[in-house]
């Protein structure tokens, strides 16, 4: 260690070195504490950050009614069977604190960071918006809650997507820290590899988690032992591998898997890569994985995406969300509607899925739905679509449709931390202009 002589035994060392990931590099020396651990979440509250491109068509997605007696709409209809876990918001906007926005680019990172684009970096070009920018400068909601909750699960969190492209502002909506994007994992394959592989290998028997305890009880005397001889910075450093030992030593309990892990999936196009995808996610959540995760779909500008069983054959979404003639919005009405079929599909595999004493995967993640603009051809973020579904375990008031008007869409993210026990959090992001979840959301 810098500044000092003393030396550490192989079996501190060696610690050392295994703890200085914490429970992240836990998980590597010993594979199997990834399936070891999955129970402590059982019916533990979880957060499932999902995003579709490009606003919606909104005569075609506007559900009719009240609060509680309202009426799916077509483009929502495929939710019908969980209509009552779900809350449609209907009147947030995204702030516009720009004095030259670009449209979609500025306000993908946006969605779940409630902050705004560094304007005065020049790490990107639009020439033909004539400005250059940086990244995001906020934390998004859902990095702020996996680090509040610590090293819980084999994965803090998971970013999952599909076709997400290249490493743009436009691309990315997650963010561990200013100008901090994280990449996603969009192939299914790869994405199982993260996840899974660890999680696959099998168990120990009793006394090799006994022979484990032992040598990691006498690391720790070892660590003890030195302490006193180093100075305060490495008593610092050492104390804080004592902590991430001690978390290990806990951890090491022979619970095993309660689900089953999913098979290996391939890789495909767009139109099974979203199942894939959602199915992952879903099993990454119901296997105790994470508590925190993310979906992605395709990108907040020139995705190019093209949806032909829809009849979305040519031009690409993003180029298609610009066209508001009739013959346009009738094939993104349909897009939109497969977006919802999709959905529901995801839905109804959580619902299907114990978590807990009574409770179902569904009943426990809250899952939050929005888009990085309301209406695509003139790019307006006035008034943003986002779906709240699940989480009417704890607290999310299900079967509603709510319609603020004039809020920020920050009061959502302040919901989702309060959702996830954060109760604290009051306000969230730069652009945020008030304090509080979304009224009429949790009970």
């Amino acid at each position: 260690m810098t500044g000092t002589r003393t030396r550490l035994s192989r079996r501190a060392f060696a610690c050392g070195a295994a703890a200085t990931g914490a429970l992240a590099a836990a998980a590597t020396v010993f594979p199997w504490l990834r399936s070891a651990r999955a129970q402590q979440v059982v019916g533990a509250p979880k957060l499932l950050l999902y995003y579709t491109p490009h606003g919606t068509i909104w005569p075609s997605w506007r559900p009719t009614g009240g609060e509680t007696d309202f009426t799916l709409s077509y483009i929502l209809e495929p939710l019908q069977a969980h209509r009552d876990r779900v809350v449609i918001v209907d009147g947030l906007r995204i702030a516009d604190p720009y004095e030259h926005r670009v449209p979609h680019t500025y306000d993908m990172p946006a969605i779940f960071t409630g902050s705004a684009i560094d304007t005065g970096a020049a790490l990107f070009d639009r020439a033909d918006h004539g400005v250059s920018f940086g990244w995001n400068l906020g934390t998004s909601i859902d990095q702020t809650i996996a680090a509040r909750l610590g090293a819980a699960t084999p994965h803090r969190s998971l970013e999952l997507g599909v076709q997400c492209g290249s490493s743009h502002p436009a691309s990315r909506m997650i963010y561990t820290g200013p100008a901090e994007p994280r990449q996603p994992l969009d192939q299914p394959s790869l994405a199982w590899d993260q996840i899974f592989r660890d999680a696959a290998q099998p168990m120990p028997d009793t006394s090799q988690l006994d022979r484990r305890r032992a040598i990691l009880d006498a690391v720790a005397d070892d660590l003890r032992s030195v302490r006193p001889t180093l100075s305060g910075s490495d008593q610092q450093r050492l104390d804080a591998h004592a902590t991430a030992l001690s978390e290990l030593q806990a951890s090491l309990m022979p619970i095993p898997v309660s689900c089953e892990l999913p098979a290996r999936p391939e890789n495909g196009n767009l139109d099974v890569e979203i199942d894939r995808q959602n199915a992952l996610a879903v099993a990454a959540l119901a296997c105790g994985q994470t508590r925190v995760a993310s979906m992605q779909i395709t990108k907040g500008d020139t995705d190019g995406a093209l949806y032909p069983w829809v009849g979305l054959d040519s031009g690409g979404h993003h180029t298609m969300s610009h066209d508001s003639s009739e013959a346009a919005t009738t094939q993104l009405t349909e897009l939109y509607r497969w977006y919802s079929e999709r959905f529901a599909r995801l839905l109804d595999q959580m619902a299907a899925l114990p978590d807990g004493e009574g409770t179902s995967l569904l009943d426990n993640t809250m899952v939050l739905w929005g888009s990085e603009i309301g209406v695509g051809w003139t790019h307006d973020i006035s008034n943003v679509p986002f779906i709240v579904a699940g989480g009417t375990a704890h607290g999310v008031r299900g079967g509603r449709y709510l319609t603020p008007s004039g809020m920020r869409h920050n009061r959502l993210l302040v919901s989702a931390a309060h959702y996830m026990g954060q109760t604290d959090i009051q306000s969230y992001g730069d652009m945020d202009d008030a304090e509080g979840p979304l009224p009429g959301l949790l009970g």
